[in-house]
């Protein structure tokens, strides 16, 4: 959870910079990169529901 908590607070300040220095991230990268991470937090939920039901046979 640690980690979870410490990407979205860096995801949060890199969307923050982006948006307010001017010379930030284009949305288009920024969506992208969001988009990513996304993909692979849903990957990580599945694979841990799979270890669940597993457990609970």
């Amino acid at each position: 959870m640690k980690r979870i908590n410490k990407s979205q607070k860096r995801i949060q300040a890199l969307s923050q910079a982006s948006a307010s220095n001017g010379k930030g991230l284009d949305k288009a990268t920024l969506d992208s990169a969001l988009d990513r991470l996304i993909e692979t937090m849903d990957g990580v939920n599945r694979e841990l529901d799979g270890l669940l039901a597993k457990a609970k046979e």
